[in-house]
């Protein structure tokens, strides 16, 4: 029995301490369990706010996915009018390299080349030419003249648009453009083709604008002067520039009648004295002498208080008087332009009825003598 016992209460001491132990690895089970419990929760959490997170993310994304949407179709859109546009630039680059039409309708084309940057020198000088074919005016067309000559155009139509330009001042009177003379001074010191329109037409503007010469457009009007003396071509404006051109100072008596009309038209011209008291004698007629394309001429000599009535005909038609007029001696400075000078003082002081006028006649008289020895 007391073995019995004993082994009884050995096995109870093992039974309380596997007890023990139970109850000690349940704690540390609990306390587990609990930790995890709390890794549980937080990692609930974090899946919670990732959840969250990837709702707000798709949200984001849809909206990329529409903005992209948007984008791609608005890239087509512009691919299509960009692709729309190069069509058009390349038929408007072609249409400028080669349309030819009316004058408005390439001033226009030029117009819309040149907002797109296009070059338009060729139809620049298409437009040059269309106008010089149809007879235009081209007097306010500078602009296309100094694009032409800016970019190097040829000289043979740059020539030509100067020549229309000279004879609508000359022939027509149009006003003159200042760039028009200026290019015409450098296309003659280049000794490039220039026609004697232009080069009246540039004795003229200086002969109305002397303010606007300097030494190279002194020279160019010697040269320019010199050249139209030589062809026989006489004219007032040669007059203004007796002492700049060799030859022109025998043109100083001249009292000068021109008239501009059509080449080889067989003008007339008929011209009388008028005496101070009035009345008059016959008409004297003669052919005017053709000097270039259609200006005809006539020079007479006048001293002060004689006056030059006329008329204008043609062969064709003789009974209708294409101008008439009156002409009177030009003012003249006896102290400059020599015995022409002197006697048309002379004349001058004898109507004023002063004595001065004896003695400016001893003093022509007396040079007459002189010369003569």
């Amino acid at each position: 029995f007391d073995t019995m016992l004993e082994q009884v209460q050995i096995r109870r001491a093992e039974l309380n301490s596997r007890l023990l132990r139970a109850k000690s690895d349940e704690e540390q089970q609990d306390a587990g369990i609990q930790e995890l419990e709390e890794e549980f929760n937080r990692i609930s959490e974090g899946i919670s706010a990732l959840n969250d997170s990837i709702s707000a993310l798709e949200e984001q994304l849809n909206g990329i996915r529409d903005g992209l949407a948007k984008k791609d179709q608005a890239v087509r859109d512009a691919q299509v009018i960009y692709h729309q546009e190069k069509s058009r630039l390349d038929a408007l680059v072609n249409l400028t390299e080669r349309y030819e039409g009316s004058v408005r309708e390439m001033e226009a084309l030029k117009a819309a080349a040149e907002g797109f940057g296009i070059d338009t020198y060729p139809l620049c000088e298409r437009i040059m030419e269309q106008l010089l074919y149809t007879g235009q005016d081209v007097t306010e067309r500078m602009d296309l003249l100094r694009q032409y000559v800016a970019e190097g155009g040829r000289s043979g139509l740059e020539g030509a648009f100067l020549h229309r330009c000279a004879y609508s001042g000359v022939m027509e009177g149009q006003p003159v453009h200042r760039y028009m003379i200026h290019d015409m001074l450098r296309m003659g010191k280049n000794g490039e083709p220039l026609t004697d329109l232009c080069r009246i037409s540039v004795l003229q503007y200086f002969a109305k604008n002397r303010d606007a010469m300097d030494a190279a457009a002194e020279e160019a009007v010697k040269r320019m002067g010199s050249r139209l003396l030589e062809k026989g071509i006489q004219l007032p404006a040669l007059r203004e520039f007796a002492r700049l051109i060799p030859g022109a100072e025998f043109l100083q008596d001249k009292t000068f009648i021109v008239y501009y009309g059509a080449p080889e038209e067989g003008i007339c011209l008929h011209w009388r004295l008028l005496p101070e008291k009035g009345g008059g004698g016959e008409y004297v007629s003669a052919r005017m002498p053709h000097l270039y394309e259609g200006i005809y001429a006539m020079s007479f000599i006048l001293f002060p208080g004689e006056s030059l009535q006329y008329f204008i005909t043609s062969e064709e038609n003789p009974g209708l008087r294409k101008e008439s007029g009156i002409l009177k001696a030009v003012e003249s400075d006896p102290a400059e332009e020599g015995r022409y000078g002197m006697l048309c003082a002379v004349s001058a002081r004898q109507l004023a009825g002063g004595w001065q006028g004896l003695e400016l006649l001893n003093r022509y008289l007396y040079m007459d003598f002189c010369a003569d020895r």
